[in-house]
């Protein structure tokens, strides 16, 4: 629940901007999204929440570092359906 609501404070304004039409003029978008410890949370969920708004089309890769586990078993087996190019890089 902290995860999400640490990114419901800020995915609007994110959504908002990935939408811009001046961004990317005449060209397909592609994102790569990164971040370290809570920023590879938000960057996840970024990504699936991306997914689920555009289809299949625009290639969404994750790189994380640092990372807790985002969300359960259930949610963690959607996540790697649909963003297949995710690494998350952690110290054991």
């Amino acid at each position: 629940a902290g995860f999400w609501q640490a990114y419901d404070c800020i995915s609007e304004t994110l959504l908002a901007a990935l939408s811009d039409p001046t961004l990317c003029p005449g060209q397909s978008p592609e994102f790569l999204l990164t971040g370290h410890s809570l920023g590879g949370c938000l960057s996840q969920l970024l990504a699936l929440e991306l997914r689920l708004r555009l289809g299949p089309a625009p290639p969404i890769s994750v790189y994380t570092f640092g990372q807790p586990r985002t969300g359960n078993r259930s949610w963690a087996q959607m996540y790697q359906a649909l963003i297949p190019t995710s690494f998350r890089a952690v110290l054991r």
